[in-house]
C-alpha cells in the first residue's frame, strides 16, 4: 500500500507541485507559475512573463493576503473576488485581452490573476485606513499640537516635516508661484481647517488625508491672507510595516527560485519573510 502510494505521488506531474509554502501552506503550485505566465503572455510584446515574474507576483500577494488576514486587515473571501471580477468585467477596456486570459487561465482565472491584484488594492487601503496601523503617525501630530510654542521644535523633536505659509481666499493677480497649491485649494483649506483658529492656536484633532496626519497653528490673519505653520507625519506604508511584523517561514522547494529570491534586496514584502528550503 505504501509503496503504491509513493509511485503515485513520484508519478504526479510537475504541475502538481507545490513550489512555494508560507508557514507551511502551500501558496504557488507549478500549474500557477505557468498559468500566470501563460496569461501574461495575452498583453503581448514585452510581457512580464518570466518564472521568476509568476513567482513574485503570487508570492507578494499571497503574502500580503496572510499578514492582513493574521494583523487585523480584512479576511477576502472569495465572494470579494468573484465581485472584483465582475468590475473587471464591466470596466476593461481591452475585451480581447481579457478574453485571452480567462480562456488560458480557464477555472483559476479568479483565484491566479483576479485575487492577486484585488488583494494590493486592499493592503492599500488597509494600510491607509486602518486606525490601529497609524495610530503612532496620528499620535506625534496630536503631541506635537499639544507642545507649547510654535511647530517648528516640535517637529524636529518628533520627526515630522515642518513647513509655514500664507493661502489666500482670493486668486491672486501676481507671478505665478508654484510653491503654491491652487486657488480653490487653498479657498478649501482656509474654510476647512484655520477658519475656526485663533492667532497661536492649533488644530484641535489632526487633518487626515489619504497618505499623511498633519496639524496646523494659525501664526496671523489679515488683508493679504492666512499665515500658518503645519508639521506633517507621512502614513506608514508598506515598507515599515511588514518590518514591524513578526517573521513568516517562506518555503521556496524550487532551488534557483531559492537562491535567487534570497539575492533580492530591498523589497517590503520580503522583509516580513525567512526564506528556507
Amino acid at each position: 500500500m505504501k509503496a503504491a502510494l509513493l509511485a503515485l505521488l513520484l508519478a504526479a506531474p510537475a504541475s502538481a507541485q507545490e513550489v512555494v509554502l508560507l508557514d507551511g501552506k502551500a501558496i504557488v503550485t507549478e500549474v500557477d507559475l505557468s498559468g500566470w505566465s501563460a496569461a501574461q503572455g495575452c498583453y503581448g510584446e514585452g510581457a512580464l512573463t518570466s518564472r521568476r515574474a509568476a513567482f513574485m507576483r503570487l508570492t507578494e500577494a499571497a503574502l500580503a493576503d496572510s499578514a492582513m488576514r493574521r494583523y487585523g486587515g480584512p479576511d477576502i473571501t472569495d465572494a470579494d473576488v468573484a465581485k472584483d471580477a465582475e468590475r473587471i468585467d464591466k470596466e476593461t477596456q481591452a475585451p480581447d485581452i481579457l478574453a485571452c486570459i480567462k480562456n488560458t487561465l480557464k477555472d483559476d482565472y479568479r483565484r491566479v490573476f483576479v485575487r492577486p491584484s484585488y488583494t494590493e488594492s486592499r493592503l492599500r487601503l488597509f494600510l491607509m485606513r486602518d486606525a490601529k496601523v497609524q495610530a503612532g503617525e496620528r499620535k506625534k501630530v496630536v503631541e506635537a499640537a499639544g507642545r507649547k510654542g510654535g511647530l517648528e521644535a516640535a517637529a524636529k523633536a518628533l520627526g515630522l516635516h515642518y513647513s509655514s505659509a500664507t493661502f489666500s481666499e482670493a486668486p491672486s493677480t501676481g507671478a505665478y508661484r508654484p510653491d503654491l497649491p491652487p486657488a480653490e485649494y487653498q479657498k478649501d483649506f482656509i474654510e476647512k481647517n484655520l477658519k475656526g483658529l485663533t492667532p497661536g492656536q492649533s488644530s484641535p484633532e489632526p487633518i487626515e488625508t489619504d497618505y499623511t496626519f498633519q496639524t496646523v497653528r494659525l501664526l496671523k490673519h489679515d488683508e493679504t491672507g492666512w499665515l500658518f505653520e503645519t508639521a506633517v507625519a507621512r502614513k506608514l506604508g508598506q515598507e515599515e510595516w511588514f518590518k514591524a511584523l513578526p517573521k513568516f517561514k517562506l518555503e521556496v522547494r524550487d532551488a534557483e527560485l531559492r537562491e535567487w529570491v534570497k539575492g533580492i534586496k530591498g523589497n517590503p514584502r520580503l522583509s516580513a519573510v525567512e526564506v528556507g528550503p
